[in-house]
């Protein structure tokens, strides 16, 4: 059945990743997708199913746009963000990007576990974005 072009749609919360901008910050980005009633409601119940439209929005709700190249760009900022590949395992860094990053927010690894300031985190975006909110801190 063809999706109706008149159906109300509403977006719901998709994947999220990380992205290094190249303002130096770690964003979080996430993927919305529509979903529309393909019965219009005319059941009495919606049938929901993805229209095929997603959007992707940074953790403060600014639209992100996919460039060219494969990387990314934060809406009405100039911000361009670069994927950060995600490890199969926690704890484990996958590339040199990730050791990059370790040695500059000075994140070490310890038991599998990324570690700053002696907080634990399970994932490196979240000990970078600590990382980052601490260095704002001390710096005002």
């Amino acid at each position: 059945m063809s999706i109706p072009e008149s159906a109300v749609g509403q977006f719901r919360k998709g994947e999220s990743f990380s992205a290094q901008g190249d303002d130096g910050r770690i964003h979080l980005v996430t993927t919305w997708v529509e979903y529309v009633d393909k019965a219009e409601c005319l059941s009495g119940r919606p049938q929901w199913e993805t229209s095929g439209f997603e959007c992707l929005r940074s953790e403060d709700g600014r639209a992100v746009q996919v460039l060219v190249d494969g990387r990314y760009e934060v809406a009405s900022s100039g911000i361009v963000l670069k994927r950060i590949a995600s490890a199969a395992e926690p704890g484990v860094p996958t590339d040199s990007n990730d050791e990059r990053l370790m040695a500059y927010w000075d994140i070490s690894l310890a038991g599998g576990q990324y570690v700053f300031a002696a907080f634990r985190y399970d994932r490196l975006a979240d000990a970078v974005a600590y990382a980052q909110v601490e260095r704002a801190r001390f710096a005002s």
